[in-house]
């Protein structure tokens, strides 16, 4: 267990993974050589993420917003947007269907929802 996904390369660097991967590929380039990776930036950003404690919301308006993988590729950009500028990133879901002028004869829950999403 990590505590955030960009641990994963430290931990394989201490297991030693590269030597393997190296004579796996067989590389002839680096045939003999011990490669050596310089992680000092992704550890400092891995343990980074590990201490974010100022938050930052964004909300993303969506018409799946149940079906979060359809935004993997936005989501991802916002984390990484959000490490960037050194924050924990909250995503608020905002259901676009929710956002659009309301029926004369709306139900309670409709009117509750299309506020919610407003505010």
């Amino acid at each position: 267990d990590v505590s955030n996904i960009y641990h994963v390369p430290l931990i394989l660097n201490e297991q030693n993974i590269l030597p393997i991967i190296q004579a796996h590929l067989d590389f002839p380039r680096f045939a003999g050589q011990a490669l050596v990776p310089d992680l000092a930036r992704w550890g400092n950003m891995a343990h980074l993420v590990d201490s974010l404690d100022s938050k930052i919301r964004i909300a993303l308006v969506g018409k799946y917003c149940g079906l979060q993988d359809s935004y993997l590729s936005v989501i991802k950009a916002l984390k990484h947007a959000a490490v960037e500028v050194e924050r924990d990133l909250e995503i608020v879901w905002i259901e676009a269907g929710h956002l659009e002028d309301l029926k004369d004869d709306a139900n309670d829950e409709a009117k509750e929802q299309h506020n919610t999403a407003w505010n």
